[in-house]
């Protein structure tokens, strides 16, 4: 009877061993988002724009590549508002309902209104990139065990997900001269930062602001400290929530996620029934 008790307590300690293995998670959820190829679900972002909170419902259609993205807004400031991107169609444009049909680049003002990111983003490229160079850093310093934290299990859109919490001691900003060519969006992408914070830092009024020459103040990593739900079963993050020095600047949350759907021609067309082009 002793040796039973001593074997189930020794498996217990396994098994809570083995779920707080941060690196394991991790490793795991990088290798899910690089190997998605579709998605499909419903998004309430919450995302911080001059100091206020803005929230909007979306569902999204997602094919990585080719990128084709369908976006049907449900609620918030941009309501009714459907937007759809194939690319390398008409002339890499993506098509607008309620302007009359009117083909408008994806980093338009108007398509952008109260939103941190464009068409182009949809679906997890963003984090993904985010994710492995918040992991290559803290590989570099061997500060693994420090940045990423497994805090527990928690229960979200019926889903048993690891909580997972990064945090990145040196958040900071620091001078970048913008050179001939390049943008707050491409620098973003580029350095795997996030565009709004650039904005917001600078003082800048629009997407569009700076040009050659000009020193701008960037951030050194996405978020100062990123929580995400990683469902156990796909483990991809279905809840994600950054901050930077002044508190939470987004929030996505997803629900009726579809991972590799099988979608059709017509799930990316105009003449789509369900659609209101």
């Amino acid at each position: 009877m002793r040796k039973l008790i001593t074997v189930l307590i020794s498996l217990a300690l396994l098994n809570i061993t083995h779920a707080q293995d941060a690196k394991s998670v991790v490793d795991k959820m990088i290798t899910s988002l690089g190997a998605g190829k579709t998605y499909e679900y419903t998004m309430k972002s919450t995302e911080r724009i001059d100091g206020k909170l803005y929230v909007n419902k979306i569902f999204t259609k997602v094919n990585e590549s080719p990128k084709k993205v369908f976006i049907d807004n449900i609620e918030g400031d941009n309501k009714g508002v459907q937007v759809l991107y194939v690319k390398g169609e008409m002339e890499d444009k993506a098509l607008v309902n309620k302007l009359f049909g009117v083909k408008l680049s994806p980093f338009n003002s108007l398509i952008r209104k109260n939103q941190h990111h464009t068409v182009l983003e949809s679906g997890f490229s963003l984090l993904y990139n985010s994710i492995r160079e918040a992991k290559t850093r803290a590989n570099q310093q061997g500060a693994f065990n420090q940045v990423f934290k497994l805090i527990g299990t928690v229960t979200y859109d019926g889903k048993s997900c690891y909580k997972l919490e990064l945090n990145d001691p040196t958040f900071a900003y620091v001078d970048y001269t913008m050179t001939s060519g390049e943008t707050l969006y491409s620098i973003s992408m580029k350095k795997n930062i996030c565009e709004q914070l650039i904005v917001e830092k600078n003082g800048f009024s629009s997407f569009s602001s700076g040009k050659s020459g000009t020193v701008i103040k960037i951030p050194t990593s996405y978020a100062k400290k990123t929580v995400l739900y990683i469902d156990k079963v796909t483990y991809f993050p279905i809840y994600q929530e950054m901050y930077d020095e002044k508190g939470l600047f987004e929030k996505y949350e997803f629900s009726g996620f579809k991972l590799n759907s099988l979608f059709s021609a017509i799930d990316f067309s105009e003449d789509n029934p369900a659609y209101n082009f």
